[in-house]
Formats: structure tokens, C-alpha cells, sequence
């Protein structure tokens, strides 16, 4: 299968970028637009201290954080460039102005910074900032930041496979806990969420831990974990290794801590998510 040159990708995803960003910029917001452009799963993230900080996701979040900004603040903006910084991702600078609603006061006046994530013709992910230097620097910080990223996932599962699941130190205090398949799928959040998610794989298993086999860097923030299960069934007395318990876990990164880990059983189930192959 033959790729498009790197100047043709960067192309396309430039034109992409632009068209989502003026959707979601206009009044009001084009969302039949934004739903054909933003992958289902879309993150979007706020670094804007005049705006709701956080992480939104899906189409939900993020229609969300823009109704709720829309009621909170006047915006005025412009897009003024929009780049390729390299096959998959683009730098948008919008001087724009942030203005309370109420108070008419000026809460922001400056060139915004908006870092984007594209694959297969969708954007995935959205990193608002509040200046355009600081989006030029968390771009150039791609090698730095995942060995970093890599270093801490590794000291998550040095732990895990001891048996030791007693530290939450990794993640962030609101952690999404996501488990995709298994006999308990479902979302938690929180520090308690991450304790009562794995308390329903817990409650199946005897000494339920991951053997890693192999780490993946997706992107900046992205890490996936190629893992083999262990542990015996608690009714039945099966080992899960004697099943072929092939899985995955995959964790999203942001300021140093985890704020979202999915977690597969299935192995298969996570690469035709991620629609990869390794």
C-alpha cells in the first residue's frame, strides 16, 4: 500500500484543521460539520486559564465546553495561519480576544495557539493554548515528553507486576477508567473510580496481573501496552494464561499524570479500536 508524500498529507490536514476550526468557530457552531470532521472519540483540551480548563471528550464534551464557554464569555477571533508541523499533527494561530459576559471585562488578548491531532481525514485531538509560543513548545516537545510519558508507564506497571496496586501517584485525580470489554465493561471516574473499576475485575480473579510484551508511543500523549493476563479464576480454578489472555491497556498522558486508562482483555478488540496493526 503506498502513502501519500509527507507534502500532500500536510495539505490535506491544513485544509481539514481549517475547516473544523471555523465550524466550531462559528455562530452558531456548524455541528453537522464538526460531527463529519472530529472522530468520534475526539479530545479536546483546554490550557486557557480565561476559559474551563480540562479535558472534554467526544462529541458530547466538546459541544459541551463550547455551550458552556458561549454563556460565560464573549469570544472575538480570527484564524490568521494554519500549518503542518508534521504528518499528523497542525499548528493553528488565531488572535482572538476573551471577554466576560458580564463584567465586559477582558479576560484574554492574545494570538491563541491551537495544536491539532489528525489521522484517517478526522481530527482527534484539540490543544488549545493560550499564546501560540506555547503551543510552538509543547510541539517541540514530542521526544522529551515521551520518554517521559514512557518512564512513568513503566514505573505504573513495575508495581502492577509485583502484585502491588496499592499507589495512585500516576494518575490524575480525575482519571478516566475505562474497561472496553471483559465481563464488566463500563466508565469510572476519579481516584475512586480507578479503585472501584478494578475491584469488579478483582472480584473474579486470584491474583489478577499484566506481563508486559511490549510498549507502543502512538503520539505525544498516547502510549499503548501489549500485555499477557495472569491469574486464576476465582469459581472456576482456570489459569487466564491457559486461555491465551492476550491484552492491552492504553494510556493517555497529560502534565505528567494518567487522566484516562482503557483497558482490553482482548487484545484484538484494542487494535481494531485504534485501527492499527503491530
Amino acid at each position: 500500500m503506498e502513502h501519500a508524500p509527507l507534502e500532500q498529507t500536510g495539505a490535506r490536514n491544513v485544509e481539514l484543521a481549517r475547516r473544523a476550526l471555523e465550524a466550531a468557530n462559528a455562530s452558531p457552531p456548524e455541528y453537522a460539520t464538526m460531527n463529519a470532521l472530529f472522530h468520534r472519540d475526539h479530545e479536546f483540551v483546554s490550557r486557557v486559564d480565561a476559559l474551563e480548563r480540562g479535558i472534554h471528550r467526544g462529541a458530547r464534551g466538546y459541544r459541551a465546553w463550547l455551550r458552556d464557554a458561549g454563556e460565560a464569555v464573549e469570544w472575538e477571533g480570527r484564524l490568521e495561519e494554519v500549518r503542518a508541523i508534521d504528518a499528523d499533527r497542525v499548528l493553528a494561530i488565531m488572535p482572538g480576544r476573551v471577554r466576560g459576559k458580564s463584567s465586559g471585562v477582558v479576560l484574554n488578548d492574545e494570538r491563541w495557539g491551537v495544536l491539532m491531532t489528525l489521522r484517517d481525514g478526522r481530527v482527534t485531538r484539540t490543544e488549545v493554548y493560550s499564546s501560540a509560543e506555547q503551543a510552538l513548545d509543547a510541539a517541540r516537545l514530542p521526544d522529551r515528553a515521551r520518554s517521559a510519558h514512557l518512564e512513568l508507564v513503566r514505573s505504573v506497571y513495575s508495581r502492577w507486576e509485583r502484585g502491588d496496586a496499592s499507589s495512585s501517584d500516576w494518575a490524575h485525580p480525575q482519571i478516566e477508567v475505562v474497561f472496553a470489554d471483559g465481563p464488566n465493561p463500563g466508565t469510572w471516574r476519579g481516584l475512586s473510580g480507578l479503585t472501584a473499576g478494578w475491584r469488579e475485575v478483582l472480584n473474579a480473579w486470584e491474583h489478577f496481573h499484566p506481563e508486559v510484551e511490549r510498549y507502543e508511543e502512538l503520539d505525544d500523549a498516547r502510549i499503548l501496552v501489549l500485555v499477557r493476563w495472569h491469574g486464576r479464576g476465582k469459581r472456576s480454578g482456570v489459569q487466564v494464561a491457559e486461555t491465551g489472555a492476550l491484552g492491552a491497556q492504553l494510556f493517555h498522558i497529560a502534565a505528567g499524570r494518567v487522566d484516562r486508562l482503557v483497558t482490553y482483555l482482548e487484545r484484538e478488540r484494542a487494535l481494531a479500536d485504534l485501527g492499527i496493526n503491530v
